[in-house]
């Protein structure tokens, strides 16, 4: 039998590992018109539709009997899961800390409205200055509560898994959470989001988390990132979330 080459992995005493499936949520109407959303916006368009169901054949083949699965609370969201969820025949856990950033006032507006009438804030930000977004969240706010969503995530994996054990996660969110997640998994920090694109809608990214015995989260590798394989004509991955 093969083994796992793993001299570059962290030697930790009963080590586990939480793998994360991720996957942006469809395309929304808000996403088709131009706007931006961050906590608001409603449901999917008609492809949207399409590519969640196609995106829940794609995954029940790869992951039939995942540990959890989580989707952000947002309708968008929710639709995206469902189709996945309802051939498991497993119930969705909701979690709001894997929502996308607040964009506040900037909500509802057309891209290039918030273009037009923020560029001073928009140039700050480019520029690395962590400003609320329309009033709204930081990127550091989005990060902490990501953080938050992992480490509990890591007691469950404690208590379910055996030692050396995986806890695999399907975890449904927005191009935001995903990028933050993905720069925790990595240890880079919040302002490492701003390496990784925002992912298309119904994209696959995987990573995993080294635990150990206690608890401690370590960071991690990522396996893949805003794989849009599994889709017949792939989304942009250009609309605000």
């Amino acid at each position: 039998m093969a083994t796992r080459w793993q001299i570059d992995e962290p030697i930790l005493d009963k080590t586990r590992t939480l793998r994360f499936t991720l996957v942006r949520h469809g395309e929304s109407d808000w996403n088709a018109q131009g706007r931006v959303q961050g906590h608001l916006g409603g449901g999917l368009t008609v492809s949207g539709r399409v590519d969640a169901q196609a995106t829940a054949a794609h995954l029940v083949k790869r992951i039939p009997r995942p540990d959890l699965v989580i989707s952000s609370d947002l309708a968008r969201v929710v639709e995206t899961a469902q189709p996945y969820a309802d051939q498991l025949g497993m119930a969705i856990r909701l979690d709001e800390r894997i929502r996308e950033i607040d964009n506040g006032d900037w909500s509802g507006l057309r891209i290039s409205e918030v273009v037009a009438q923020h560029a001073k804030d928009i140039e700050k930000i480019r520029l690395g200055d962590d400003l609320p977004r329309g009033g709204g969240e930081t990127v550091a706010n989005l990060y902490k509560r990501t953080k938050e969503f992992v480490r509990e995530l890591a007691v469950t994996a404690i208590e379910k898994s055996p030692p050396d054990g995986d806890f695999h996660v399907v975890a449904f969110a927005h191009g935001g959470s995903i990028r933050t997640l993905t720069a925790l998994c990595l240890g880079i920090g919040p302002k490492g989001m701003r390496n990784f694109r925002g992912a298309s809608n119904c994209a696959i990214s995987e990573l995993s988390f080294w635990i150990d015995g206690s608890g401690s989260v370590h960071s991690g590798v990522l396996s893949t990132y805003n794989s849009t394989g599994h889709l017949a004509t792939p989304a942009s991955g250009s609309g605000a979330d």
